[in-house]
């Protein structure tokens, strides 16, 4: 086992390190095997790929000292969490169902959808999410790996469910123009979003500003239980009281005439109720042009 060797590092030995899912394999690994190395360099290691239920097989069968796999629960093995990974929808930002700041299990069903790894854990996790729910997901494609999946994805033939790991690196990279938050509901639309684990130390490592548009226009929520909502949690209505529940990560808000006041982040002033086509595309633009501002 990796204990047992790393302690006998006075010998030259050979370890069957790992059995790896395709995400393990090419977003977690790399930087784990450089820090075992510096610290253990006379351990020779060799490094195998497949999915989980060959992770499992060889981990049994006893072809490998240790396994690494996405999810996997077995009486025969002992197991331990290393992070948590959710699965993410992930599409070309001017593919038209993207555009939606959330979406039912319902709505996407029809969307065309681009699977991968068959009989893989996240093929299973997804496919089982739809079957549960009593819906038959709208596959156009099906590949290999996960960087295929994005590179379908870049091409614009589908969208994908994504390991977080698998898209922090185009975060991190500097594609990224900005990160819009748009103006939905911070309580029930926003926060559970930035809440996915791992989800918030992306976004202020992303190397883009976040920017933010404002829910509340003229004091006032325009549609939804906003208003409502900080009412009962006994905070103003405010563009201000919108700002304060993102914290430090954005790094502007864009807030319509009159809601300036009392907000951190740098705030940029424009019409931000949305009417008609024509106010949607040049609030669009303008926040761009704002988030362009600030690198």
């Amino acid at each position: 086992m990796l204990a047992v060797l790393a302690a006998s590092d006075f010998l030259v030995k050979r370890l069957e390190v790992f059995h790896l899912t395709d995400v393990s394999r090419t977003y977690l690994l790399p930087e784990i095997l450089k820090q075992y190395q510096s610290a253990y360099p006379k351990v020779m290691m060799s490094v195998r790929s497949g999915n989980s239920s060959q992770v499992l097989k060889m981990v049994l069968d006893g072809e490998v000292d240790l396994g690494l796999a996405r999810s996997l629960n077995h009486p025969e093995v002992e197991t331990t969490s290393l992070r948590d990974d959710p699965l993410i929808l992930v599409g070309r930002p001017n593919h038209p169902a993207i555009r939606k700041a959330k979406a039912r299990l319902a709505e996407i069903e029809s969307w065309p959808l681009i699977f991968y790894d068959r009989g893989s854990s996240d093929w299973t996790l997804t496919n089982g999410l739809f079957r549960r729910a009593g819906l038959l997901p709208n596959v156009v494609l099906e590949v290999e790996t996960i960087e295929a999946c994005k590179r379908m994805v870049l091409r614009l033939l589908g969208l994908g469910f994504l390991p977080l790991l698998a898209v922090t690196e185009e975060l991190r990279s500097g594609k990224l123009r900005a990160v819009v938050i748009c103006p939905s509901n911070p309580f029930i639309s926003i926060e559970p979003i930035l809440a996915v684990p791992g989800m918030r130390a992306a976004l202020a490592a992303c190397g883009a500003p976040v920017v933010a548009v404002s829910p509340i226009v003229g004091g006032r929520a325009v549609k939804g239980p906003t208003a409502k909502m900080m009412h009962e949690l006994g905070l103003p209505v405010s563009a201000a009281s919108a700002a304060a529940r993102y914290g430090d990560l954005l790094a502007g808000y864009v807030v319509d005439t009159a809601d300036a006041e009392d907000v951190r982040a740098k705030v940029h002033v424009a019409p931000t109720l949305m009417t008609t086509l024509e106010d949607r595309e040049q609030l669009a633009r303008t926040v761009l042009g704002f988030a362009d501002s600030l690198k």
